[in-house]
Parts: C-alpha cells; sequence; structure tokens
C-alpha cells in the first residue's frame, strides 16, 4: 500500500469498516497542497479489494487534476463505499460513513458520485459537515453543459451536423445527449442498461448501437461518458474519429494510451478538463456563488481547451501532457489560480 501511494503521490489512505452496518470504505486524499481534498463518493459492487484499491487511488488522483486545472482551491480526493447501492445502501450506513469523514477534521469534502445522490448526502452530513452537493443537486447537467464547451471549442463553436457517438447514457451521459441534440449534433448512443437506451431513443430519435459497436461508429467525435479505463489496447484501434472528449473518468486504461492516441491522428482532450463542470458547481456552493457565476466558470472550459491545445501545439506536446504540465507547475508552486490561467496562452 505504501509503495502504492508514493508511485501515485498520495498522502493519506483510510480504510474505514463498521460490523454492525457492513460498511466497508476507502478514503484517499490524494493532495491538499491547495486546500481541503474535494471528491465525491462513490458505492460500487467491487468484485475484490485490489479493484477498489486501485479506483479509488486513481480517481482521487484524478480529482487534485481535475480541482487545480478548474482554477479552485480544492486539493484531491475521493471515497469509495464497497456495495450494491440497490441493495446495501441504509441510512446507519450512510451516517456511519459520515463519522469516518467527519473524523478527518475537514481534510476532506465528500459530494455525489456513482450509487450516491442528494439525499444520500444528507444523511451523511448528519454526521459531518463536510459535504457539499446538499444544496446544488443537479451536477451532472452541470458537467455535461462543461463537455459541450469543451466540444465547441474543438469544433469552431458550432456542432450543428457534428457526429458524436456516447458511451454511456446514465446521468451525465444523458444530460449531454439532451444538449448535444439542441445544439443540433447527430447523436448515436450505446449503453448496457437497455431501458436508457429506449428513453434516449424516444425522447431524442437518436440512433443505438450495441455497447461492442460504438468504438467503431464512425463520427466525429467518441465521447465516453460511462466507467474508465475503457481506451485502451483492444479499443483505441478499433476507433473512427479525428477527436475523443467525453465525461468518463480516467478514460485511458494507462497514460501510454495518449500516445497511441495520438499515433492515430486522434485529438485526445483529458477527461479532468472536460467534466470539470460538476466539481465547479459544487465548489460554487461552497463558495455561496450565484449560479450565473458558477456556469460562467463551466462555460470558460471553452477557454481552457482552447488555450492548453495552443500551448500543446506550440510545444510539440500532446493535450494531456500540456496539461499535466501545467497542473503539477500550479501544484508545485502553489501559484493561484489568476496567475495560472493568464501564463496559459
Amino acid at each position: 500500500m505504501f509503495e502504492k501511494m508514493q508511485q501515485n503521490g498520495h498522502e493519506k489512505v483510510l480504510f474505514c469498516y463498521d460490523q454492525d452496518t457492513g460498511l466497508q470504505s476507502i478514503i484517499a486524499i490524494h493532495s491538499t497542497v491547495l486546500g481541503p481534498a474535494l471528491g465525491g463518493v462513490r458505492m460500487y459492487p467491487y468484485k475484490t479489494s485490489d479493484e477498489a484499491i486501485t479506483d479509488v487511488l486513481r480517481l482521487s488522483k484524478a480529482m487534485t487534476y481535475k480541482n487545480a486545472m478548474a482554477g479552485i482551491d480544492f486539493g484531491g480526493g475521493k471515497a469509495i463505499i464497497i456495495g450494491n447501492p440497490k441493495v446495501n445502501k441504509t441510512v446507519d450506513l450512510l451516517q456511519k460513513f459520515g463519522s469516518f469523514v467527519g473524523s478527518l477534521g475537514g481534510e476532506y469534502y465528500t459530494a455525489i458520485d456513482v450509487g450516491i445522490d442528494s439525499e444520500d448526502l444528507k444523511h451523511i452530513r448528519f454526521k459531518s459537515p463536510w459535504v457539499l452537493g446538499t444544496h446544488r443537486v443537479d451536477t451532472a447537467k452541470a458537467t455535461a453543459r462543461g463537455i459541450i464547451a469543451a466540444m465547441r471549442a474543438c469544433t469552431n463553436d458550432d456542432l450543428r451536423g457534428i457526429r458524436v457517438a456516447v458511451q454511456g447514457v446514465g446521468k451525465v451521459g444523458s444530460n449531454l445527449v439532451e444538449l448535444l441534440v439542441y445544439h443540433g449534433a447527430v447523436v448515436t448512443i450505446a449503453d448496457i442498461d437497455t431501458s436508457a437506451v429506449v428513453r434516449m431513443h424516444d425522447d431524442y430519435g437518436v440512433a443505438v448501437v450495441s455497447p461492442e459497436d460504438i468504438y467503431s461508429v464512425e463520427c466525429d467525435i467518441f465521447s465516453p461518458c460511462s466507467f474508465g479505463g475503457v481506451l485502451n489496447d483492444d479499443t483505441i484501434p478499433l476507433l473512427k474519429c479525428p477527436m475523443v472528449i467525453g465525461g468518463a473518468n480516467n478514460q485511458l486504461l494507462d497514460d501510454r494510451h495518449d500516445l497511441m492516441i495520438r499515433d492515430m491522428a486522434i485529438l485526445y482532450i483529458p477527461d479532468y478538463i472536460v467534466n470539470s463542470g460538476g466539481v465547479i458547481y459544487i465548489a460554487g456552493e461552497y463558495l455561496l456563488e450565484d449560479e450565473a457565476q458558477t456556469f460562467a466558470k463551466i462555460d470558460n472550459i471553452f477557454t481552457t481547451v482552447c488555450n492548453i491545445m495552443n500551448y500543446a501545439g506550440e510545444n510539440d506536446m500532446t493535450v494531456l501532457e500540456a496539461a499535466n504540465y501545467f497542473v503539477e507547475m500550479r501544484i508545485n508552486h502553489g501559484q493561484p489560480a489568476a496567475s495560472f490561467y493568464c501564463e496559459v496562452r
């Protein structure tokens, strides 16, 4: 465990167990350099503890990069609860998790993620004040708004007629489809949840393919909006698109897959920039912003993507390499958001 923490630069990993409620949880704090760690709690029926550990470590590190690039003064953290949210989630279990969050004394703020909604957060908050998202509940819509901003930055600010293949139509993906159709894009979708696919097809008239075929759809943008690791040795050669811009966390199975995508002449916009609308929205609750202020920050993802793409092109870097450079510069040198963005051209 210490080797994994050293490799990824984590500060703290808390393993939480409660016999009475059956709670098995891990809270990973990657960095508090820029402020208290912020990241949601995910409830998912992981098959093994190793799978759970790997996921929470990757997700918490991604939150550090996401928050730094978003220009908000939070570090990165994440929590997972092992279990099926439809079967194992109880009020007592959520409150016990809240007690563990509270024991960190404000080092970590938790929020919504897969398997956890705003009502669940209220139970967690009963035992800990360090919870965000009980007032601002529509993070999926905010995330989708940010994805649209990133796509506009890569399509000359015009999505009309742009062909987008959306993988996953859960909370974020379904909101993204709605916005894409509104902007005049031509949308193809896939999801293992057949009821969600039918609903999207009936509501918006989008095309549907199988989950296995979504990678090989001829399109302008492939948009992964499900789970991580979907861009790997097996799937990348199947892509028939010039751009990958999606809302899922940790889309690359490994960092080397960024270079593999580049070698196929595909533009990959880092997921931690594209999907940062949700955390910007949640941070706005902490900062007591009105929604107009927060939405302006989310829409600024357009500018961030443009700036990072320009810098990458000028310095013969991938967009991920350029984004990582600026994130690490901000973390290592403690630069405030204003000077950070002024330096990106």
